[in-house]
């Protein structure tokens, strides 16, 4: 039961994380690897913490790809219509005003800053690439935590269906 629980997960896992599960085997092999050198066994804990880190890395190099091979866009495009949309200013609805009395002296978002930093910042060329970049992390440590945790619980539940002395005796 626990080698067909074991496939469930790990199809479920190769789904969730968009492949990132297969870089959980090569975080616990090579932890393996690493303990067996120091004639030590590996900690389950140890495992699961190599198989996330190993599965985070590989999202962020199949996340890379993606990025990479999607089409480019052309920042004069992306510029004009950034400055389009915030020419326009956001009028707070009115019962948004009503609810917020303190919310209701500031028109826009965008005129709380004025000609601050942030706006500086959000204007500059390089804002799409930073946001880019860090949504490629996000993307990563959200989908290398889910591959590195189904893959080690599936990585569990094989060895569980293998070992005969880990299930109970029935009499």
């Amino acid at each position: 039961m626990s080698a067909v629980g074991g496939v469930l997960i790990s199809l479920l896992g190769f789904v969730l994380s968009f492949g990132a599960i297969l870089g959980a085997a090569l975080g616990i092999w090579l932890i393996g690897r690493w303990t067996k050198r120091r004639d030590r066994q590996p900690s389950t804990i140890a495992e699961l913490v190599a198989a996330v880190f190993s599965a985070t890395a590989f999202a962020g190099l199949l996340w890379m790809a993606i990025f990479a091979a999607a089409p480019q866009f052309n920042r004069a495009e992306f510029k004009s219509a950034m400055t389009q949309k915030q020419a326009k200013p956001v009028k707070m609805p009115d019962w948004y005003a009503r609810a917020f009395p303190q919310a209701a002296q500031m028109d826009s978002a965008t005129q709380v800053f004025g000609d601050s930093v942030t706006q500086k910042l959000a204007r500059s060329d390089a804002f799409p690439t930073i946001m880019m970049v860090f949504g490629i992390l996000m993307l990563s440590m959200m989908f290398g935590g889910i591959g590195g945790v189904t893959g080690w619980g599936a990585r569990r539940l094989f060895i569980s269906a293998t070992k005969r002395d880990l299930q109970p005796e029935r009499t």
